[in-house]
């Protein structure tokens, strides 16, 4: 009998002793969970980007404190879907719409989006993200950044401007562009280019075509210019009343035309 008595006791002390454990090591767990949220937010809190958690359901329950600062929103303007209302009008839907899209399908996701600053200006920022996923594979949401490139779009908006004014321009004063590819010898010549030497649109045109195109007494001092303009150390190079024998409009075999030809390394100008 206190054999069974002992049995019983150390039977009771180990099943507390199970217990026990199994209590530390998910106080452990959790502890560790909470230490790498904490040092997750305060490197997020010092990043230079914007950055935002959010659970499987699309709830935003994370904005970093750059958010804050650039937004001037309150935390309880902006969690949830209130991050938002901070996005211009007229692309308030894009954001929300190409975000909840991702929640659906579990996915990334990229957008961009003009994004009120403290002050009242608007400024265009690119949001990115990525989904977060258990051990288990299980959603667990996103996490994602937010990035001021007010510059670059405004540099993008420019560069656009001046294309297109330059085109107008070529178009006006008819004149036109083209370039080669010094590897293969393959040269692009937009439909009006070829209009302007009788050439069909879809008729390729190449390096050799062009210097069979040209007159006979001319070709030597046109394809050593040619040549020297390829020199990255020549940066232009121009030659005016270049001969062109009789043409025909499906073909290459020459060009009814008196020009003046203008290159530089890349771009090429026939006036």
């Amino acid at each position: 009998m206190p054999l069974a008595v002992v049995q019983g006791t150390s039977g009771s002390m180990s099943k507390q002793s199970e217990a026990d454990q199994t209590m530390s090591l998910s106080g452990s767990f959790h502890a560790s969970e909470h230490e790498a949220e904490a040092r997750f937010r305060n490197m997020a809190d010092h990043a230079p980007v914007m950055m935002w958690v959010t659970e499987p359901d699309g709830y935003c329950s994370y904005l970093n404190k750059r958010w804050y600062e650039f937004t001037g929103q309150t935390e309880e303007e902006a969690l949830g879907l209130g991050w938002t209302a901070a996005t211009h009008p007229d692309d308030q839907k894009l954001a929300e719409d190409t975000f909840l899209a991702a929640v659906a399908v579990q996915g990334p996701f990229r957008v961009e989006y003009r994004l009120r600053r403290a002050d009242g200006v608007y400024r265009w920022a690119i949001d990115a993200a990525a989904p977060r996923f258990a051990d288990d594979g299980s959603f667990l949401g996103h996490v994602g950044s937010v990035i001021d490139i007010d510059e670059r779009r405004e540099a993008e908006d420019k560069l656009a401007f001046n294309e297109e004014r330059l085109r107008l321009a070529l178009e006006v004063a008819e004149i036109g562009q083209w370039h080669v590819d010094t590897d293969t010898g393959v040269m692009f010549w937009p439909p009006r280019v070829k209009a302007m030497f009788g050439i069909s649109p879809d008729v390729p045109v190449t390096l050799a075509d062009y210097s069979n195109g040209v007159h006979p007494d001319d070709r030597e001092k046109t394809l050593a210019a040619y040549e020297a303009a390829s020199d990255p150390g020549i940066v232009l190079f121009t030659m005016s009343n270049i001969e062109r024998s009789a043409g025909k409009t499906a073909s290459l075999g020459g060009w009814p035309q008196k020009a003046v030809v203008c290159s530089m390394p890349r771009a090429h100008v026939i006036a």
